[in-house]
């Protein structure tokens, strides 16, 4: 298991990021996404997904991925080298950010529909944010660019400071020779 956190938007703060975070999140989650692509069917990874936590402080990024044991140097270069893409102009296509968006509304209304699920999540909003951000969240979900998707990676991901974490077994970390330094600055082997 791999694990990478950023401190993210707050929704008191950049509530424009938290939108973008969400609609981020879900491109790259889509099973047909590029990132998916390279990285899951590509072989490297055997899961991966990104998400982010709306908090009113500081909510987490988080990218959390399986891998088998002999590929995850492989595969920590490859994640690396998508990272660093991140806030490309060319990074998320259009066709993946609207299935992204009309996604999402789809399963908020569901989600709506539900008299369980919508006490839940109300509660959930009024405390971490306003009923007026939850009333809003579709719309501003629908109103999302390519360019506030590179935006918000760029000013909370590519670069920027992050903890890493690798969960294996210490017989598996020996016979790899992994070190922090693999963490901290994976080799980079053919990226430019």
């Amino acid at each position: 298991s791999v694990m990478l956190q950023w401190q993210g938007p707050s929704v008191g703060k950049d509530p424009a990021a938290t939108y973008a975070a969400d609609v981020f999140s879900d491109v790259l989650n889509n099973s047909g996404s590029g990132f998916q692509q390279r990285l899951v069917d590509s072989g490297l990874w055997q899961s991966v997904g990104v998400n982010y936590y709306t908090l009113n402080n500081v909510g987490p990024i988080t990218i959390l991925g399986q891998v088998a044991p002999e590929k995850l140097k492989d595969a920590l270069a490859a994640l690396e080298r998508e990272i660093a893409r991140f806030d490309d102009p060319d990074y998320v296509s259009e066709e993946e950010l609207r299935y992204a968006k009309a996604s999402r509304a789809v399963s908020s209304a569901y989600g709506n529909e539900r008299v369980t699920g919508l006490t839940h999540t109300i509660g959930f909003w009024w405390s971490v944010a306003d009923l007026e951000y939850f009333l809003g969240y579709v719309d501003s979900m629908a109103a999302q660019t390519r360019a506030d998707l590179r935006r918000y990676a760029g000013t909370y991901i590519v670069g920027k400071p992050r903890v890493t974490g690798v969960l294996l077994s210490p017989q598996t970390r020996q016979r790899l020779a992994l070190q922090a330094a693999d963490l901290i600055a994976p080799a980079m082997e053919g990226a430019q």
